[in-house]
């Protein structure tokens, strides 16, 4: 088994499984788990590999949690902790169990304690020295990838300024800061209009009639932010683009 979907199950603050869940998980059956926990029960610690419910816990436990009708009949529920299901695959001793083990114990018991752990600036915090060294080497790779890229994309970036400069565009945010409407205002007219996009990742770029009629240009550039590279669009207006933004506004003041 590779996926494990199963219901997420706690019990007195830590991940368990039912013997149905554990069984689909090792490729066996239920009973199986069972008749091996009945056999074996002198090396199993109630509260350290597995919990009992029954009586009014059991019909709370099933009132919250949908399962289906076998579970519901049996007279006492066992859920099983990490540790549990590691005696349970050495029991079974087969190579599904133990492959299906060490995954449930990354992808479902241990995935809690990941998500609780502390973070900074949406980092997590490490534990230990192999932890932050490790977390060190990786933000120095990441750190020399950036300047690699900088470096590569500078003759690029520097001609392209000087293609800008000497076209007379300029930034979207620059044109509309300069109309009389301030920068809030203009946007919010060309959404209107139809010449920006109104909404979604793309909101405020121009739409692509008015990017091949000349009007609009939008550069990519690509930046580095939270552990990740991102990309975004700088929307660039041309002489006649800004004209265009004029005669809208005008229009919408009822000026001729």
């Amino acid at each position: 088994m590779t996926d494990f979907s199963f219901q997420v199950i706690e019990q007195q603050g830590q991940r368990v499984l039912t013997t149905a869940q554990l069984a689909e998980a090792f490729g066996t059956e239920a009973v199986i788990i069972s008749n091996n926990f009945n056999r074996n029960k002198e090396r199993y610690t109630e509260g350290k590999h597995y919990f009992t419910l029954e009586g009014k816990e059991k019909r709370d436990f099933m009132n919250y949690h949908q399962f289906d009708t076998s579970l519901k009949k049996a007279k006492i529920v066992y859920l099983w902790t990490e540790k549990g299901a590691c005696l349970n695959a050495k029991s079974l001793q087969t190579d599904q169990a133990w492959k299906a083990y060490e995954m449930l114990v990354d992808e479902y018991y241990r995935m809690k304690q990941e998500l609780e752990r502390p973070t900074f600036e949406g980092r997590i915090i490490p534990k230990n020295y192999i932890e932050a060294l490790d977390a060190l080497v990786q933000t120095e790779k990441m750190r020399l990838e950036l300047v690699a890229k900088v470096e590569a994309d500078a003759p690029k970036v520097e001609a392209f300024d000087i293609f800008i400069e000497s076209h007379g565009w300029q930034t979207m945010s620059e044109v509309a800061k300069s109309m009389d409407e301030g920068r809030n205002g203009t946007y919010e007219a060309l959404r209107e209009e139809g010449i920006l996009i109104k909404s979604g990742m793309d909101k405020n770029l121009p739409l692509q009639k008015y990017i091949e009629s000349g009007h609009f240009m939008v550069k990519e550039y690509t930046f580095f932010a939270n552990g990740q590279w991102m990309t975004k669009g700088r929307t660039l207006v041309s002489p006649k683009g800004v004209e265009l933004i004029r005669q809208i506004l005008k229009s919408r003041k009822g000026v001729a």
